[in-house]
């Protein structure tokens, strides 16, 4: 089974064996790039392929079959495997699928004979990874891309600050890297960008603002409101000094150069917090600031809500002037009325604000479509990785399919994107499972009853082309979409029968010894299972990890 599960996938009897050296017949440019990303997914099973005659697998770029981007289609045989596709994520979507399907027998690894026909029904299909509140080294970084190119994905979202940290390394302002958690340099988030364009995935780089300022104003106070009664906001900048927009002008710039992508992200979620944190004074001064009030007479701006509407246009005619797009978070406007902001701003959707943080009243999804607006669905009870998702929800949650928008408005939610915000320790054992089972969700828009021939192909996505094919790591769980917590794990671990227990720590333990591409993962899974087989078995395997 392949995971995402394609549109059309029809078996037949024969099956192609791999050889030691595999001979591929490509010739163009798409089909180059993916025959790299087929050597670096199967590298652990001693298999190369390589271009030369009496090959094996025949790459063909056919760009008039294909309609649909990343559309692909594949014909195995016994005797070759034929690659179709169109573009250059189709044809590696098609080597995805090409090593998802590979399995072994007494004989060796094989390739079943079959029949795929597949493509996205999103076209974006996105992760968050934080990195601005927790240092995630590099070869971290880069095994989730190698996860995420083989779970289909296309977007990589990288929030880059927040209040508590400037991950970047930043020569227009050096006073930014004065900060106690490790930053990246420009060489490694360089090294990162071609690692994700090897694999075609996009990175989208986030800076936050207007809000989360509370680490940025410290060291750049001149993006500090001047008020007159009371102490000025740490959290929000102040948006009618024009030194903020040149400010932030220069960082967008600098974060440009280094990522080359069609999006760059502002954040502009959070702008107000009058609930809660009274002496932080988590929200703008903007009406106590005469810069602000000097900038809303000379422009006719009424109250915070059209201030901040023209700190966005100003933001967008900046990143708009590098040629890129502007994403943002959706909860500071109040789409219950027509916002005077430009409608190809792609919206992250996550919530309507909570009461005392922003626009509550007539505001959602829906009216985000109305008004003309792309929308990338990342509602937080269904994509938030740190707290909320739930596998019984996943399975029946798409894009398009909640937050309930009318049939007329659907075609406006672009795709999804799974948030993992930091840090988080849990995400050692949960992102792995995670990517692949939502995005299967992102890629195909239908219900899925988890069963087990899926969790089987999770099981071998997550841990390795070496899993025996009859291995389901989950079984020993009770669930593929892993519990955050202690307590959830186990109440989720319904299962401790000792023998079973015992084979699975085995199987895991060997997939180690053979230096399988999960063995991270199961060393992890070990870990979780000996410690719940201490309170379940009584101290049952105790053996320790090599």
């Amino acid at each position: 089974m392949i995971v995402p599960r394609p549109k059309v996938i029809e078996y037949a009897e024969n099956r192609l064996y791999l050889k030691q050296e595999m001979k591929v017949l490509v010739s163009d440019d798409y089909g180059k790039k993916a025959l790299q990303v087929l050597n670096l997914l199967t590298t652990e099973i001693d298999v190369v392929f390589s271009s030369g005659f009496n090959y094996s697998v025949e790459f063909v770029h056919s760009s008039e079959e294909f309609k649909m981007n990343e559309a692909y289609r594949m014909e195995c045989s016994q005797e070759k495997a034929v690659l179709i596709y169109g573009d250059e994520r189709g044809a590696r979507n098609a080597v995805v699928s090409l090593v998802g399907l590979i399995e072994r027998d007494d004989i060796g690894f094989f390739i079943p004979a079959c029949h795929v026909s597949d493509y996205p029904d999103g076209y974006y299909r996105g992760i968050l990874i934080d990195l601005a509140r927790e240092y995630i080294p590099l070869k971290k970084i880069k095994s989730i891309i190698v996860q995420m190119a083989k779970a289909k994905y296309n977007k990589l979202h990288l929030h880059l600050h927040d209040s508590e940290h400037y991950s970047i390394q930043s020569d227009v302002y050096p006073e930014l890297n004065q900060t106690t958690i490790q930053q990246y340099t420009k060489c490694q988030l360089k090294e990162v960008v071609e690692y994700a364009q090897l694999f075609s995935l996009d990175i989208i780089p986030e800076i936050e603002m207007p809000a989360h300022g509370l680490f940025i104003t410290e060291k750049l106070n001149e993006l500090k409101c001047q008020t007159h009664n009371d102490p000025p906001s740490n959290w929000a900048m102040c948006v009618g000094n024009e030194t903020t927009y040149d400010i932030l002008a220069n960082l967008i710039k600098e974060v440009s150069d280094i990522f080359p992508g069609e999006c760059i992200h502002i954040g502009a979620d959070e702008l107000e917090f009058c609930d809660v944190h009274q002496e932080d004074r988590l929200w703008p001064t903007w009406d106590d600031c005469e810069a602000c009030q000097e900038l809303s007479r000379r422009e006719g701006l009424d109250g915070k809500r059209e201030q901040f509407y023209y700190f966005i246009r100003r933001i967008y005619e900046t990143v708009t002037g590098l040629g890129k797009k502007m994403m943002m978070w959706n909860d500071g406007i109040d789409i219950s009325s027509s916002p005077n902001i430009p409608r190809d701003i792609l919206i992250q959707f996550w919530r309507v604000a909570a009461e005392g943080r922003g626009p509550v009243q007539g505001c959602s999804m829906q009216r985000f479509l109305e008004e003309g607006f792309h929308v990338v669905n990342s509602d937080y009870p269904e994509t938030y990785l740190d707290l909320y998702m739930k596998e019984e929800n996943i399975r029946t949650w798409h894009p398009k399919a909640r937050p309930e928008t009318s049939d007329e408005m659907k075609h406006g939610v672009i795709g999804g994107e799974m948030c993992a915000w930091g840090p988080n320790e849990h995400y050692a054992y949960t992102l792995p499972s995670a990517i692949y089972m939502f995005g299967d969700k992102l890629w195909g828009y239908t219900d899925l009853n988890p069963t087990m021939e899926y969790s089987r192909a999770i099981t071998k996505a997550v841990l390795g082309l070496n899993t025996p094919s009859e291995f389901d790591v989950f079984e020993a769980f009770g669930c593929i979409l892993l519990p955050r917590t202690k307590d959830g794990l186990e109440q989720a671990y319904t299962n401790p029968n000792s023998e079973k227990l015992e084979h699975t720590l085995i199987v895991l333990q060997s997939l180690i010894d053979q230096q399988a591409s999960g063995r991270d993962v199961a060393m992890e899974y070990i870990s979780i299972i000996r410690s719940l087989m201490s309170n379940k078995c009584g101290g049952i395997g105790n053996e320790r990890v090599h």
